[in-house]
């Protein structure tokens, strides 16, 4: 609860304010002057009172005191939930409260105070337009220059030391990294505590913000596929531009970084185990086949414009194993986690391939030793484990020391192009 003396002070703000802006939208008498000289006095008064507050706070903390080793700002003013200050107007002539808002801390930029606006909506085009767009800067002949928004996501916390962890309780296999307790410490730390506290079935809940209309959304089919395989927006086009923030509103894709020009932002789905069983629960549920539905997503998304077409080649790899993945998991749902579970070599083959196939691949020998034992027999105990993809953003990424992080987890790499020593 706020205290008495700052209720006290936001109700004497708020009553000055209402007093002058009664006083604006009275009408006018005839040939009189507008009220230019009454919003220079409110101006001017802000200025002022600025300049004492930051005078005072550099008498009080040694602010200005060159030998201290402080950062120049006296004073940061945070807005939380910012997004509801960014509400469009009734009328297309009047500007949100958030531009109106700018305008007046843009008078008090000169002063050691830095303002900062909160929000967890992703809707840029109303918090951080593009500079050639910003309504409050037309009118400034040398307007300041706009931060870009900062996108912080923490990420992965609970998963250190995990793997030291597991092996400490004897639990250290792949059916242990398949429960939901350890599927749980990737990603974002929302599933961990949630699932800490027991207050949902984080799954679940997943599958709610992935497809929050319960129904054949195709804004939700393109999200699980994003999460399953990796989807790369083509962000020249403003289709792509605009089914991307729609995602990342609506849909649990992650903002990386916004450039300098506000005109697009840098998206993307890392590797998250629970939204992942999520996603494929999700496409396995659906009224058409994932076979089918897969592909007839894909196909808008790229007849729209929505997806950059340099990727097709990796999307449709990676879209044909997902697919033979989940073919062997399919039936009825037994627990809570379905299809983020190993899954047998042999059937993942039988899975990928035509029957006709099935001969010559389970047959086949060691291209070095042709006395060898056939593939059937060299792998009928080996298993593989993922049940998405993840993006490898630098080619040393590709280690071996590094590949049971990848187990842990369950997901499969999408290897950077040109990747020395790899073909897919």
């Amino acid at each position: 609860m706020p205290s008495h003396e700052r209720v006290s002070f936001y109700e004497d703000v708020i009553r000055r304010a209402q007093v002058w802006s009664s006083a604006a939208s009275e009408p006018l008498p005839k040939n009189s002057a507008p009220l230019q000289n009454d919003t220079k006095g409110l101006s001017d008064t802000l200025t002022y009172s600025c300049e004492d507050f930051v005078k005072c706070l550099q008498t009080q903390y040694q602010l200005d005191d060159p030998s201290v080793d402080l950062p120049p700002v006296a004073c940061i003013l945070t807005f939380d939930e910012a997004q509801e200050l960014a509400e469009e107007p009734k009328s297309p002539k009047n500007r949100s409260g958030f531009h109106n808002l700018g305008s007046v801390l843009k008078s008090i930029s000169s002063y050691a105070v830095f303002s900062v606006f909160l929000s967890t909506n992703s809707n840029l085009w109303a918090i951080a337009p593009p500079i050639h767009s910003h309504p409050s800067l037309h009118k400034v002949p040398h307007p300041a220059q706009l931060h870009p928004p900062i996108t912080e996501l923490p990420f992965d916390l609970f998963a250190r030391g995990l793997y030291t962890k597991l092996c400490q309780s004897n639990e250290c296999s792949l059916s242990a990294t398949c429960t939901v307790p350890v599927m749980a410490c990737f990603g974002r730390t929302m599933w961990y505590s949630l699932h800490d506290q027991r207050q949902t079935s984080v799954i679940n809940l997943a599958k709610a913000k992935l497809n929050p209309k319960k129904d054949e959304d195709e804004g939700a089919h393109l999200a699980c596929l994003g999460i399953r395989i990796g989807l790369d927006f083509d962000a020249s086009r403003e289709t792509g531009r605009r089914k991307e923030l729609q995602l990342v509103e609506s849909h649990m894709r992650i903002v990386f970084a916004v450039p300098e020009h506000h005109e697009f932002m840098r998206t993307g789905t890392p590797s998250e185990p629970i939204l992942a069983e999520a996603a494929a629960q999700l496409l396995n549920q659906s009224r058409s086949s994932l076979e089918n539905l897969a592909p007839k997503v894909l196909c808008q998304a790229f007849e729209h414009g929505f997806l950059a077409r340099g990727e097709r080649g990796e999307m449709v790899g990676c879209l044909l194993w997902t697919l033979a993945h989940d073919k062997v998991l399919r039936g009825p749902q037994v627990g809570a986690v379905h299809f983020h579970r190993p899954i047998s070599v042999i059937e993942f083959l039988r899975s990928l391939f035509h029957e006709n196939h099935w001969p010559t691949i389970l047959n086949a020998r060691p291209v070095g030793n042709q006395e060898g034992p056939p593939l059937s027999d060299a792998f009928k105990e080996a298993y593989i484990h993922f049940s998405h993809f993840m993006d490898a953003g630098q080619h040393h990424v590709i280690k071996l020391q590094q590949v049971y992080r990848l187990l842990l987890r369950g997901a499969a790499l999408n290897c950077r192009r040109n990747q020395p020593g790899i073909d897919f």
